[in-house]
This record gives structure tokens, sequence and C-alpha cells, in this order.
């Protein structure tokens, strides 16, 4: 069996995008699939597989060289360079923070309105990966979580005043009359009004 050997005669002579790449992965698996894989062949088949399988879920899977050269040639209004404008076509952007990850500098080069405006041009002219039925874009916004509802805070009791202290001469009631306070010492005798019989001259005279 003849040998064939692949060169590389240019380095980087051109890009590619996945729509190419997805097909030229097609034919080689319609090729290889007539025949048993063997040694080396078989790492090939096991490698077009794995990114078959990736290349399916993605925009190219969709695309067609109809659709490819449509959206090359819109997006020259864009002052966009050649790989950024690939990236376009690999990525499908449908969010503006997508445009500014693909293209560099973006918010110096795209204004609100031009990025609107791509991205407008890419949902037109790219069709959505199988499977997602909406862009981005359309879909709804995700739902607002429930807030819980605060807790009611527990009624602060009234507050009770301390009652005023009593006097402890008050607890005990009215003081009782102490007649002792006012009484003559025992020892003291009343001189007032009294006298000596013996001394006392009733002015008769002697006989």
């Amino acid at each position: 069996h003849p040998t064939f050997v692949m060169e590389l005669l240019i380095e980087n002579s051109n890009l590619l995008s996945n729509f190419e790449v997805y097909q030229v992965l097609k034919e080689i698996k319609e090729i290889k699939g007539k025949s048993k894989p063997t040694g080396k062949s078989q790492n090939l088949s096991t490698i077009t597989y794995e990114v078959l399988k990736y290349l399916e879920k993605t925009p190219c899977a969709q695309q067609s060289p109809e659709i490819v050269t449509d959206f090359v040639t819109a997006m020259n209004q864009f002052e966009l360079t050649k790989a950024e404008k690939l990236q376009m076509l690999n990525c499908r952007p449908v969010q503006p923070v997508e445009v500014h990850l693909l293209v560099e500098e973006c918010e110096e080069r795209l204004s609100d309105e031009k990025i609107d405006e791509l991205i407008t041009l890419v949902e037109a002219k790219l069709p959505a990966p199988a499977g997602l039925e909406r862009t981005i874009s359309e879909a709804p916004p995700p739902p607002i979580p429930a807030v819980p509802e605060p807790e009611p805070e527990p009624e602060a009791e009234p507050e009770v005043e301390p009652e005023p202290e009593v006097d402890a001469m008050e607890d005990d009631g009215p003081a009782e009359h102490d007649d002792t306070a006012f009484a003559a010492p025992a020892d003291e005798e009343l001189v007032a009004g009294s006298g000596d019989d013996d001394d006392y001259d009733d002015g008769g005279d002697d006989d």
C-alpha cells in the first residue's frame, strides 16, 4: 500500500472555522468507517469521534457554506480583525459580556449601540445550536429568589417603676406617746407650794 506523508508547506497560511473543521472530520469519519481501524488509524478514529461529539453541540453543527459566507459579508460593517470575525462565527455571542471577551479593547473600539447591533446580526444570521430553542437574550430572566420576611420583634415588656423606699419609722406606724419623756426625775422633789409645819407662824402670841 502506498504511504502518504503530509508536509506543512506554509505555516499559519489561513485560519479555519469550526464549521470547516467539522466538515473535514465528517468526511474522514465516512472514509475510515468503511474499513476496520488498526494501529495509528485507530487513534485517529478515536480523536475524530471525540472532536465530532464536541462540535455537534456547538453552533457550527447548524451552519452551512451559504450561512458562513453571508455572515462574514455582513460582519464587514464592523471594524474587526479576521480572527475576531472567526470567533464571532464559532462562538455566536448573544450577550455583551461575550462580545467583550472576543474583541480586544472592545470598550474603546465598539460603543454600546454597536455591540447591540452586532448581537442582533449574530442572532439573525447564525442559527442557534441544536436543543437550544431560544437564544440567551430571548430566554426569560431567572426567578428572583424570595426574600424571607423578617421575624417580628418581641414586644418589649413595660418598665415597672420601683416603689419608693418607705422610712422605717413610717412602716412601724405612729410612735406611741412616751410619758416618761416629760416626767420629773424620781429623786427630785417639788418645792413649790410645800412647807414645814414647825416653821409655820400663824401670828399668835405665845402663852
